[in-house]
């Protein structure tokens, strides 16, 4: 059974990379695929390894090898190694130091710890190898308080004054516009005499059990990877940013009360688009596909339903956009 890993590689060289499947085997010890790109040049290889009997995968790469080089001449060669075990693999010289190979990589991924343990050469596929395998191991340890201490002090802080509007309104499912507006609602009207401060304190507060439930469960499911992506400072930094963004555009084009950490969770959606954009040529298309479908779908949701704020959620995706826009340009 493929790993997730193993099938974001295979489709790494397939579909991003042009590679074609040249040999396949699937044995007890390992599993083992030869792709091939070839241009007027060079003849590109890969040997695709996930098994943890080293010896024998080198014995069938060094046969294969062998047995192509008067068809394949200056050959680029990248050895690819899954394995569990990495400290029983040893690179010799057998492997590194062929004669008719114009230039050499190989790489070893630990897929206990999600990591190159080994990496030996210049080829770019070292990196693009080392992003997808970086990117499984932020989704992977995206889990519990420790990995994202800000985006479960951001759930916890709205379910504490959700449960302080509702001890104060005496109702646990709905609670009041006048207590939303007495703990810090977006109120136009009192905004405008000065009460800035709505403009954020907005972004925690939430008029029901639903609205909050919905918007912490999508802030969980995105925040926790994100914040792994970007950092702490700098997802807070985009989560904010969107927040208040979204705040001000619902200032300035609606004059409803509004609620809600959906223009922040929209500046996430945003960040998230703007990482998977790019990195998509190595970890794939169908991560940037989903995330367009999910912003379509919740902006057509709020067009046609009344009590949507959909200027916060524009507001909050355009802020959440050009924050990670910077931030990339910054690196």
């Amino acid at each position: 059974m493929k790993t997730i890993l193993e099938k974001k590689l295979i489709n790494f060289f397939i579909d991003n990379r042009s590679y074609l499947v040249d040999n396949l085997q699937d044995n007890e010890s390992s599993k083992e695929i030869w792709f091939i790109y070839k241009n007027d040049n060079y003849n590109h290889i890969v040997f695709f390894a996930n098994g943890n009997d080293y010896n024998e995968i080198l014995k069938n790469a060094l046969i294969y090898i062998d047995s192509n080089k008067n068809k394949l001449k200056n050959i680029n060669f990248e050895f690819v190694v899954l394995t569990n075990y990495p400290q029983n693999i040893t690179v010799s010289a057998d492997i590194t130091n062929i004669p008719y190979i114009e230039n050499m990589s190989f790489i070893i991924v630990d897929t206990e710890k999600l990591e190159l343990s080994y990496a030996y050469g210049k080829s770019n596929i070292i990196n693009d190898i080392n992003d997808i395998v970086h990117y499984e191991k932020n989704k992977k340890n995206s889990r519990g308080f420790s990995k994202a201490p800000i985006t479960y002090s951001i759930i916890i802080i709205n379910i504490i004054v959700y449960f302080m509007m509702s001890m104060y309104d005496n109702n646990l499912f709905l609670i009041d516009t006048n207590t939303l507006v007495a703990f810090g609602a977006k109120a136009n009207y009192l905004i405008e005499r000065g009460q800035y401060y709505r403009i954020i304190t907005s972004m925690f507060l939430h008029g029901g059990i639903l609205h909050l439930a919905s918007n912490m469960y999508s802030l969980l499911m995105l925040g926790v990877f994100l914040e792994r992506v970007y950092g702490k400072n700098r997802y807070i930094l985009i989560y904010m940013i969107s927040g208040i963004s979204g705040s001000i555009l619902s200032f300035a084009l609606s004059e409803s009360i509004s609620v809600g950490a959906s223009g922040a969770i929209f500046g996430l959606l945003g960040a998230a688009l703007v990482y998977g954009l790019e990195i998509r040529d190595r970890i794939g298309k169908e991560f940037v596909f989903n995330i367009i479908q999910v912003i379509a779908i919740n902006i057509i949701i709020g067009l046609n339903i009344k009590y949507i704020d959909k200027f916060a959620h524009i507001g909050g995706l355009i802020g959440g956009i050009i924050v990670a826009v910077l931030l990339s340009l910054k690196d």
